[in-house]
């Protein structure tokens, strides 16, 4: 597949570091933001063709901020990933009618998020 640009959307350090290394070691571009409010600016700047957004965020909920980047950007490709558990089977209608592409539980192993990216 193309390389991709991803920004990743995530206000805890460790799990942004975890895919920083997943990202380097893929060869894959990205850019990393640690709130929703700075996330949308980067979307602007750094045109993601990809973002991974954690639903719990400390400004604002991953759906909210998935249609907000949808609104701008309607091609950009959306990955939810989440620790909460059940979350596909109790918020995934709604998040897919705000724009999520596909999910990916957490705690969440490289081949997982490669995979899903590679599918989008």
């Amino acid at each position: 597949s193309a390389l991709r640009r991803v920004l990743i959307i995530d206000d805890d350090v460790h799990v942004c570091e975890t895919l920083r290394r997943i990202m380097d070691h893929a060869g894959i571009g990205h850019r990393i933001s640690l709130s929703a409010k700075s996330a949308l600016a980067a979307a602007t700047e750094f045109q993601p063709d990809t973002v991974i957004i954690d639903f719990v965020l400390p400004d604002q909920d991953g759906i909210a901020l998935t249609q907000l980047i949808k609104r701008d950007h309607p091609e950009i490709r959306v990955v939810m990933i989440s620790g909460l558990a059940d979350f596909e089977e109790t918020l995934g209608n709604l998040a897919r009618s705000a724009g999520v592409n596909a999910f990916v539980p957490k705690p969440f192993r490289a081949a997982e998020i490669l995979e899903v990216l590679k599918d989008l």
